[in-house]
């Protein structure tokens, strides 16, 4: 199947400049730094960060991204933006993240019909996991 027509939100990706600040929540990276580099067999898949407007979510998310950026692990990073609503970036997550995980994966991008393409990669053992609704990564 070809994905060049799927939509894309363009922008969505990680931005460094809301990373959290040097030397800050350094507890809570490195949990889900540890969490996310987790082999152990029943070990959750979904991390979900809660909480109030401007505690610092999106600056979590967006160092954890910078992190596996730097190392080459980073499958696809979707980020919501209050000030890009008009962009309807809601509606592209999913073809957002499948063009992004084809391009990482291109011997499988064929195989990967824009509706099923979370399923179909989970099916294929692929461990997937999601972190604040912004990030995917592949685990080996």
């Amino acid at each position: 199947m070809d994905l060049v027509g799927m939509e894309y939100a363009t922008g969505a990706g990680s931005n460094t400049s809301k990373c959290c600040l040097p030397n800050t929540r350094k507890d809570l990276l490195e949990g889900i730094r540890d969490w996310t580099s987790s082999i152990e067999e029943g070990a959750p898949r979904i991390l979900w960060l809660s909480g109030t407007a401007d505690k610092g979510k999106s600056a979590v998310a967006h160092t954890i991204a910078k992190w596996y950026i730097e190392r080459g692990g980073l499958g696809s990073c979707f980020c919501f933006d209050r000030a890009r609503q008009a962009d309807r970036r809601q509606d592209k997550i999913f073809t957002t993240i499948t063009n992004d995980l084809a391009d990482l994966w291109y011997s499988v991008s064929y195989l990967v019909p824009p509706l099923i393409s979370m399923t179909v990669l989970m099916k294929m053992g692929m461990r997937m996991r999601v972190v604040a609704k912004t990030r995917v990564r592949q685990n080996s």
